[in-house]
This record gives structure tokens, sequence and C-alpha cells, in this order.
């Protein structure tokens, strides 16, 4: 059996394919509630349903607890850590669903999103190869699972070309560029953005119901208010919290029944306070009332996601160019999406999986089967993160972050690959230690987006890899890959068999430079070079031959002047 989990913000799927048929271990068209509460008398942590109907005195309960391994790694609850939390719901998982059917699990596919970093692709890896006993498995890119499986359940009309996937699930909302190449059978991921459940998402949706129609109608019923922190959902107490929780459960319930009736009646006894909530809610009404949100949705796109097309050539002139848009996840159903979307990306067509909220799963159960029978050759990824080294800086008395010269960004790199991205003297300015028969490197990561990138803002949790060594027991120069299958960054050493030093003294890329000296020369014999252009491309030179010691940079000057000596000997 080759197990697929989507792990999602919201909610949980679970299943494997058999016989052409994708088996949801969870009961048919059901989904496990991603949730986790904490039990203080017991001491222990409940998860799924269970989690959602306790009701003591202490308990506390945290919904999207999945966004704090990418946001808060040292993230607790009562005296559980992240990873406990992490161990004990995949524990759950393994437990409830997957022994019970008392069948070998040959490898487990998970799927992640694109902007987990290093630091929480190793936890989730190292936990669930911990909680499940194999050694097998896979982490995909959700939304390359999402059209893997929409392919794979519509075989007939597949889709080829550029894609844009909008994941609409019920904490956040994911938007990823994608390419699927039909002659190599080669997916890519050039781009996946986020929007968290305060922009648009069915949480999001839910809260404007309780906002905009449940409160205000209790209100007018009943003449009584609603707490403010309740209303506000800040400083809650448990019973309180669990209070929350069941208001949720009927919005999330009216959303999904607007989709199919235009009129609905409810009568919701104990609403608040013992008080009950009787009430009819239209479509018109749902949409008058939850408009701000989808507002917010549009202004995402119009001021985010349009910025990213335009970078990668996918909006040009006020179109898009997309072959097409799929829409995955459980929140996509809500009334209005579709409508919203068809508008916003006019004549891009819209594909609607027959069931959205199971697509993800059903790429996950079958990469590892896909894979291995060569249906699908590769999936490449721009990895949004840079990599820093630390140094201590004499000048400032402090250390300092230099960016690593590998471009992660820009560059499609297979998943299931490694790659040597720059190579340690041991004898550098990056050795920080202090005792000199020691070695102590450190490297960091960073998001593509961040801005502030000093020393003092990098923490343990941005620490992607530390060597701390005898100097003796150290080569003259380490190699540093990026391990994507393995979610780590790796030292080995360069004069190993199948490697190539890029040193040959300390520095980093010094070969480089010396390209760049023999593409001068060349350029230097043209009987039409430009002093000026000369002149310029040699003082670019001569400041890479002064700080050699620091990552090699500024490459796109040189590939300018490169570019403007091949003008000028087409000219001539």
């Amino acid at each position: 059996m080759h197990l697929g989990i989507d792990w999602g913000t919201s909610y949980t799927k679970i299943g494997y394919w058999e016989n052409g048929k994708l088996i949801n271990l969870a009961g048919q068209s059901q989904f496990i509630p991603t949730v986790v509460t904490y039990l203080p008398s017991t001491g222990r942590l409940y998860f799924g349903n269970t989690a959602l109907r306790l009701n003591e005195p202490g308990a506390c309960c945290a919904q999207f607890f999945k966004l704090e391994l990418k946001r808060n790694l040292g993230y607790t609850l009562g005296p559980y850590d992240l990873p406990d939390i992490l161990k004990e719901f995949f524990s759950f998982l393994n437990r409830e669903y997957v022994i019970p059917l008392d069948q070998p699990v040959e490898s487990i596919t998970i799927g992640i999103p694109n902007y987990f970093g290093l630091k929480a692709r190793r936890v989730l890896l190292k936990t669930i190869t911990t909680c499940f006993g194999i050694k097998r498995v896979n982490m995909l890119l959700e939304p390359a699972a999402a059209a893997l499986g929409y392919n794979l359940l519509n075989p007939e009309q597949p889709v080829y070309g550029d894609i844009l996937s909008i994941d609409i699930g019920g904490g956040t909302s994911d938007f990823s560029f994608l390419t699927i190449e039909a002659d190599y059978n080669r997916l890519i991921v050039e781009s996946q953005l986020q929007t968290g459940h305060d922009v648009f998402s069915g949480s999001e949706i839910d809260r404007a119901i309780l906002r905009n129609i449940f409160f205000p109608a209790f209100k007018i019923q009943t003449g009584r208010y609603v707490a403010d922190n309740l209303l506000q959902e800040k400083s809650l107490a448990p019973q309180q919290n669990f209070k929350l929780n069941q208001m949720l459960r009927r919005a999330e319930s009216l959303k999904k029944e607007l989709g199919t009736r235009t009129l609905n009646y409810l009568n919701i006894p104990d609403f608040y306070e013992g008080q009950s909530l009787i009430l009819t809610v239209d479509q018109d009404m749902f949409f008058s009332q939850t408009q701000p949100v989808f507002k917010r949705l549009e202004e995402y796109i119009e001021q985010s996601l349009k910025s990213k097309a335009a970078y990668l050539g996918l909006y040009q002139s006020g179109k898009w160019n997309l072959d097409y848009i799929l829409l995955v996840g459980g929140a996509s159903l809500i009334l209005g999406v579709k409508e919203l979307l068809a508008t916003t990306f006019n004549n891009v067509p819209i594909i609607l999986p027959a069931n959205r909220e199971f697509n993800v799963l059903a790429g996950l159960s079958a990469w590892e089967t896909q894979h291995q029978s060569r249906q699908l050759t590769s999936i490449k990824t721009i990895y949004p993160f840079h990599f820093f080294a630390e140094r201590f800086d004499p000048v400032q008395q402090s250390t300092i972050l230099d960016r690593l010269p590998f471009d992660t960004t820009n560059l499609s790199l297979d998943t299931e690959n490694r790659y040597k991205i720059f190579t340690l003297a041991r004898d550098s300015v990056y050795n920080l230690s202090s005792d000199c028969d020691n070695v102590k490197f450190r490297v960091y990561e960073a998001a593509e987006e961040e801005n502030n990138i000093v020393a003092q803002r990098f923490s343990d949790r941005d620490l992607v890899l530390e060597i701390d060594e005898l100097k003796t027991d150290l080569p003259d120069f380490l190699d540093i890959y990026l391990d994507l299958a393995g979610s780590e960054l790796k030292a080995a050493t360069s004069s190993q068999p199948g490697t190539e030093a890029f040193l040959s003294k300390p520095g980093f890329f010094p070969g480089l430079l010396n390209k760049q000296t023999t593409c001068y020369n060349n350029y230097q014999k043209l009987h039409k070079a430009k002093p000026d252009l000369l002149d310029n491309y040699q003082t670019l030179l001569k400041l890479k031959e002064r700080t050699l010691h620091k990552p090699y940079q500024d490459h796109i000057q040189a590939t300018l002047f490169k570019l403007y000596a091949l003008i000028d000997l087409l000219k001539s």
C-alpha cells in the first residue's frame, strides 16, 4: 500500500489507490479536522472530532497548528512543544486509520507547501518516518499533487501548459503557477503564494457569517450582545473557545448548504448563553454580508498575484497568459468563488474537478507508483529561499551575513536531487571559532521576500547548517549541498570521487572570475571594441579580485557586458 496524506490547515485526508480507485480511509467523502486539544486533567493531547467535542474546564484547543511549522517552531501547547504535537498527531492517524487495515505500508507521500523551509520540512520528514516506522517517505509539493491528481482522475482530458492552481482551503488559500510539459512529462512549480485566513479562506467566510449574520440576528431576537472578546476572538476562556468552535461549525454548515439551496432555515438551540437563534438566510443575504471578504480576494489578485505573474511573463499588457486555472480545495465550493474568478481571469478556462476536496490526496496517493513507472519523470521547483553564511566583521566588531551566490529563486531544481551551492574553505573568514584549533561555520535560510537580513534577526529557527569540529578533522575545503529530497544542507569533502572542487585557493568561486577575465581578453581583441565598455568591465573585475573571500555577486553585470560585446560583434 502506498499511502497519501493531505495534511491541510483545517482538515486532513488520508488514503491510497486500489484497483484504479482512490480509497479514503476516513470514510466516503469524510475528512479529519486538523485540530488539537490539550486537557490538563489527563495531561494528554486529543485530535480530530474528539478534540472539537471536549468541553472540560481548562481545555486548550488549537486550530491551524500546521501553520506554526512555518512561522513558529517554538510553539507549545501545555507541556508539549511543536515536534511533540506533530508526533502525537501523526501517531493518531496511524493508530486510528492505518493500523486497523492490517496492510503493509510500502511508502508514504505527504503534501507540503513550497513555502516550507528546510527546517520545517526536516521536522515533518523525521516525524512521519518515526510515527509510521517506514523509511520511504516522499514530500510532494501540494500544487504538483493537485495537478497530478486531476490528470489521473481525468485521463481523457489532462491539462498541460501554463497553469494557475488555486487551492482554497479552510485556513489558507494557495496560488501556484505551474508548467506541465506534455512531451517530457515534467512538472515545474514556478511560484507559490499563500494568503492567510485573514485574507480569504473558508474559515474567514465562516467568521463573516458569524459577525455579519448570526450575531446581529441574535441581537435583534434577544436584545443581547455577544461578549466583545468572543466577537474579537481574544483572551478566550476554554468554555468560550468551545462555544466559538460550535458557532463556526454551524456557520460552515450554512456556507455549504447555500451552495446547493437558495434558501436555508436555521434553528440553533443554545446558540449563546442558553438563548436560541432562529433565522432564514438566502443567497442574496450571504453575498451582501460576506462581500468584504470577497473584496479582499479581488485586491490580493490585483495587488500581489498580478505582479508575480508579470514577473513570470504570465501577465502582460492587461492580459493573463495562462492555459488553464485549476480550482481545488474544499472552500473553492463556496458560493460566488467560481464567478469571481471567472470575472477576474476573463477568457482563461477554469477547470473544476468533480471532487475538488480530494484532488490533492489523489495525486499524493499515486505519486510513488507514477514515478516508479516513469509516467511522471520529474517535478522541479523554484525554491523560494536564500542562504546566508555568518562571518565576524572586525571593523563593526559584530557578525554579519553574506548571501551565498547559488540562485535558488530563479533556477528550476529537481525536488529529488541535490545541488552543490557553495564551497567553504577551512581557513576562511567564515570560521567563527575563537579557538585556533577549531572550525565553526553557521549557515542560515531566509524566505525570498525577507527584507531584514541582519545577523541579529536570525535565530536557531533559521539555522540550517552548523559545523563545529576540530580543524584537524576537516579537509581544506568542504562542498555544501542543498539536498531537497532529504530537506537539509549537507557538507562533503571536495576531493571525494564524483565531485568537482570549485576552489583552488581560499575564497569563493575564483574559477568564475578567471572565466570573466578570459571573456574580457577576448572582447578586447575585437576590432571595434568600445573603450568605455572595456574600462567598465575591467573595473568590475578588479573589484571582484579585492573581494575574493566573499561570495561571488553581481554576475548580472558581467553578463550585460558580454551581451553588449555580442551585439558589437554582430554589428561589425
